[in-house]
């Protein structure tokens, strides 16, 4: 009874997050399996003798397989447009920079669209974004680390959406990510400051049913005037 306060009620997901998860979780394996003959079929490419049976029937299962996967993204996005709440989810999470529609998905059904955890802070901790201090032993001279027993998937996500905008001159990250490589900062610690900037935003504008404003997000991040710009 010492912790009956802090137990958490088991609840079940609503039939769209279920459902969401199993055609997300179904189509990346398609995919994994679409990329493996891709990789099988290059690599054939490179040999002196090739079966032509076996690269035909290769590229016929590439072409299906891309079909299921098209096929399973219409029913994503039909899903959540059948419930009018998730569907606002998902158009706020797209509206943040770096978050696409995949990642978008992979957010909904990860946090059971935003019921799962209680604040951005855990759900950090729950995909390895949030840095844990080493506080007794010799170890404490080391660095803040992040679990590795996290969820990785969803931290992999978004690490692809961050690349690809702090790589591009006028995008809203890529200043900062400029500024804090001039400060000495480690590349992967800078990118999980980032993820973590993303998970703030994503819970307090789903919380507040408002879409990403580039302006407002300036205007309250004071700390960042000097590395962020509008572009």
């Amino acid at each position: 009874m010492r912790n009956h306060d802090k137990a958490v009620s088991f609840y079940t997901p609503s039939q769209t997050v279920r459902e969401l998860k199993e055609l997300f979780n179904f189509r990346k394996t398609l995919i994994e399996t679409r990329t493996a003959f891709i990789c099988r079929n290059e690599d054939r490419q490179q040999k002196t003798t090739v079966n032509a049976l076996v690269a035909e029937i290769e590229k016929q299962l590439i072409t299906v397989y891309t079909a299921y996967i098209k096929m399973l993204e219409k029913a994503i996005m039909k899903a959540i447009s059948t419930d009018p709440q998730i569907k606002r989810m998902y158009q706020i999470l797209v509206s943040i920079p770096c978050i696409g529609p995949v990642t978008a998905w992979h957010f909904l059904f990860v946090t059971d669209c935003f019921e799962r955890f209680g604040n951005w802070r855990v759900l950090a901790a729950f995909i390895g974004t949030a840095p844990y201090p080493k506080r007794s032993g010799t170890s404490v001279k080391f660095k803040d680390r992040v679990s590795k027993k996290a969820y990785i998937p969803l931290k992999v996500d978004l690490n692809q959406g961050i690349v690809s905008v702090c790589t591009r001159p006028g995008q809203l990250f890529y200043s900062y990510y400029q500024g804090m490589i001039k400060q000495n900062i480690e590349h992967l610690s800078i990118l999980n400051r980032i993820k973590n900037v993303l998970l703030k935003l994503a819970f307090k504008l789903i919380h507040s049913d408002t879409l990403f404003n580039q302006e407002i997000f300036m205007k309250n991040k004071v700390s960042w005037q000097k590395h962020l710009h509008m572009s």
